[in-house]
């Protein structure tokens, strides 16, 4: 197992932010923490400009509205049909 992959699961919503921000994030850590009950974590990970593009889709329609403008503004992500 990766150290990222420890650190995404730590409780220290800082450490897994530090996760989500990392270039070298994995599918299944950037895909857990897409779902993290935080929204700084989230957010971290919407401005990660390595992200995975369906991720960067699936966070463009967060609950948290800073998430959603964090991943709309990330230079990877898709056309999204409400941008066209």
């Amino acid at each position: 197992v990766e150290a990222l992959d420890v650190l995404a699961e730590d409780t220290n919503e800082y450490v897994r932010s530090a996760v989500a921000k990392h270039p070298k994030v994995s599918l299944t850590s950037a895909t857990t923490l897409s779902d993290d009950e935080s929204g700084f974590v989230r957010i971290s990970l919407a401005g990660n400009k390595d992200l995975f593009p369906h991720l960067l889709e699936k966070l463009s329609m967060d609950e948290d509205e800073a998430v959603r403008e964090y991943a709309v503004s990330n230079p990877n992500i898709p056309p999204l049909p409400f941008m066209v």
